[in-house]
């Protein structure tokens, strides 16, 4: 049985946060590209940027955009994407904090239509954190 090969990608703004953690940005197999989970956190500052859940959102899809880019890709070429959003007990439903996540979506894929999964979450890697995306893209 063949072996397909790994690349990692890693973007130069992330590569020594990735370094330090052992974690790449994203994985291809093929013409598949596996993203890590994207966050509101901008790489060359490395803080977690304000203006809350919109905000952050588009940073997130902004780093999966260089991701996605760097392996020759495009962001209409996403296939799913998964979505954790924090509850920070504001009483807003998961469903109107998607709908916020949906609006940037729509600056990032304009004509895509990648399946995809809504999850509240109680917290994300730091107290911040408002959402993380994750996605699986086809090359």
């Amino acid at each position: 049985m063949a072996t397909q090969k790994i690349e990692y990608v890693i973007p130069p703004a992330s590569k020594q946060f990735c370094e330090a953690i052992r974690f790449a940005e994203g994985v291809k197999v093929g013409n598949m590209l596996y993203l890590a989970g994207q966050v509101g956190w901008n790489p060359e500052t490395g803080k977690v940027v304000e203006g809350g859940l919109p905000e952050q959102a588009r940073r997130a899809f902004s780093n999966m955009k260089t991701v996605i880019e760097q392996a020759g890709g495009k962001m209409d070429d996403i296939v799913q994407l998964m979505m954790f959003v924090a509850d920070t007990g504001s009483g807003k439903s998961l469903m109107d904090d998607l709908g916020v996540v949906f609006e940037i979506k729509k600056e990032f894929v304009p004509k895509g239509m990648p399946c995809g999964t809504g999850v509240r979450v109680k917290g994300l890697a730091l107290p911040e954190l408002l959402v993380e995306i994750q996605a699986v893209v086809a090359l």
